[in-house]
């Protein structure tokens, strides 16, 4: 096109390119501006067209009013052309025809080398709140057209304040809604500006209003905004200030917070949304959450005694003890500070194993509450073997974890994974990770008209999965022949693994596991099924 037009602007040769786009709607279905555009490009007629629409594409933005844009048709030819003009809108949601659009004119005579303009006015008064697309097409020798759309939604402009009271600039905004039209997205979120602004163009609804992680670095200040009911242009204020405080009193001596994980969500049918924010040695541990009754949060809290703090190395913890609590609130109206109460929290004496010598050892737990969309937790490294009382919470919390041979450079050569495991108020119980001896932790079932295979080549004696990493995850080899022909054939297998094999009729299965390992003692188990 430049190479033809070596003289035009880089705005004129795209106006070339979307005016003399084809259309690619079918049939049954209009597309919007916002689908496909201009239509599919075509070069050579853009290259060829006497006629150059300026500009292609015109942008209403929000309109609450009519308003209007002049669009002009450029004749680059020699000869006079006459041009019959239409307009036409749809929803570009439901792709349903609406009559809000008119020109001034409906034909233009544009003599040799001259230009002719017409005005597109778009009355949105009569329109539902949506999104809205269409196209000014203009019939003459050959046929151009212009592009627009525009939007009638109501604006939600959210402003938020800081500790300091000042505009709170740069901090994430999340607005979300349980029911909403046809084609808009339940979830919305935004940056505030430096007046700490963020503005939102949204759909008739009610909305959840929420914004993290706050001003200060050393706590999480949560604000929230419950039901708001949006018909118009609002503006609402998320102000740090109303914010209550939410703290933890360890009801022990000594200690000190390693870790302290907050999360703020909403969990609805629809749409589930939060916030949430892991702390490293925190110096303070507290958090702040506005008054809510729709928002449910969750909080961590990590501690151990500080006699055993490394200032060499903090992540090197061999201590005795070791707490890992979860507290939750489904509303907050006021401050509140959780307190350990030990005679109701579970007392786990945990043995943390290895083989042949001590070496360092990576621990990481990860605690789950039914409120929460993720767990995060710190890894930390210990001398193992190392017997510790781990103190829990009790149902509903579930515990998991991860324990893994520590090394400076290169692959571990073994870890073990344990899921969610739960105890009763106040139980005082046992738990081992590397405890032997290890066994085969594969169930082989059938169950409606299906061989299932699941679970770990090899397992601890608590049913915590055994992992070979020094070999890249190859853990062994599953073979599963099917009425004499071969079906399945791993050779390189991850312990945790479901594997299906669907059947019908009278069916003959011969099932080979084998289990393979670096270390030098039990390199190799075999089991065979028929």
């Amino acid at each position: 096109l430049l190479q033809a037009h070596p003289a035009e602007s880089p705005a004129q040769l795209k106006d070339r390119l979307v005016s003399t786009a084809r259309d690619i709607s079918s049939a049954s279905e209009t597309l919007s501006v916002y689908e496909q555009g201009g239509g599919r490009i075509n070069v050579s007629k853009a290259l060829s067209t006497p006629i150059l629409v300026d500009p292609s594409v015109v942008s209403f933005g929000f309109m609450n009013s009519t308003s209007s844009r002049v669009i002009t048709f450029h004749n680059m030819d020699t000869t006079a052309h006459t041009l019959n003009l239409s307009v036409k809108t749809i929803n570009a949601l439901t792709h349903t025809q609406f009559s809000c659009a008119s020109l001034n004119r409906t034909s233009l005579t544009i003599p040799a080398g001259q230009s002719g303009a017409v005005l597109l006015t778009i009355n949105p008064t009569s329109l539902n709140k949506s999104l809205y697309s269409g196209v000014l097409t203009a019939n003459g020798s050959d046929e151009v057209h212009a592009v627009f759309g525009f939007s009638k939604l109501n604006r939600l402009v959210v402003s938020k304040i800081n500790m300091s009271g000042d505009a709170a600039a740069g901090e994430i905004v999340a607005v979300v809604a349980e029911s909403i039209p046809d084609g808009f997205e339940h979830e919305y979120d935004a940056i505030t500006d430096e007046n700490g602004r963020a503005v939102f163009y949204l759909p008739d609804g009610t909305y959840q209003v929420m914004s993290g992680w706050g001003s200060d670095p050393n706590v999480s200040i949560y604000t929230t905004k419950d039901n708001v009911s949006l018909t118009d242009t609002m503006n609402i204020t998320l102000d740090e200030r109303d914010a209550k405080c939410v703290s933890f009193n360890p009801n022990k001596a000594g200690q000190i917070m390693s870790e302290k994980y907050d999360e703020l969500d909403y969990n609805g049918k629809n749409v589930s949304v939060g916030f949430s924010a892991l702390y490293a040695y925190p110096n303070d541990t507290r958090t702040y959450i506005t008054p809510t009754t729709t928002f449910k949060s969750v909080f961590t809290y990590t501690y151990y005694p500080r006699a055993y703090y490394n200032e060499t190395n903090p992540w090197l913890v061999s201590a005795p003890e070791w707490h890992k609590l979860v507290y939750n609130l489904s509303s907050v109206v006021s401050n509140t500070t959780f307190t350990a109460n030990y005679t109701e929290l579970v007392r786990r004496t945990t043995q943390y194993r290895v083989a042949l010598v001590p070496e360092h050892a990576d621990v990481a737990m990860f605690a789950f509450h039914p409120d929460m969309w993720g767990a995060f937790a710190h890894t930390y490294t210990m001398d193992a073997p190392l017997q510790r009382d781990d103190w829990l919470s009790p149902v509903p919390i579930d515990y998991a974890g991860e324990y893994v041979q520590n090394v400076s450079s290169g692959q571990p050569s073994w870890y073990y994974e344990y899921e969610g495991r739960n105890y009763s108020v106040g139980e005082r119980t046992t738990f081992g990770i590397g405890e032997h001896p290890l066994t085969s932790g594969m169930d082989v079932n059938i169950k409606d008209r299906q061989l299932i295979i699941e679970g770990a080549i090899s397992q601890d004696a608590y049913g915590s999965r055994f992992g070979n990493l020094s070999s890249y995850y190859d853990s062994g080899n599953i073979t599963v022949v099917k009425n004499g022909t071969t079906v399945i054939d791993h050779s390189r297998i991850r312990d945790g693994l479901w594997l299906g094999v669907g059947f019908t009729g009278e069916t003959v299965f011969s099932i080979i596991i084998e289990g393979r390992a670096s270390r030098v003692l039990s390199t190799h188990t075999k089991t065979e099924l028929n």
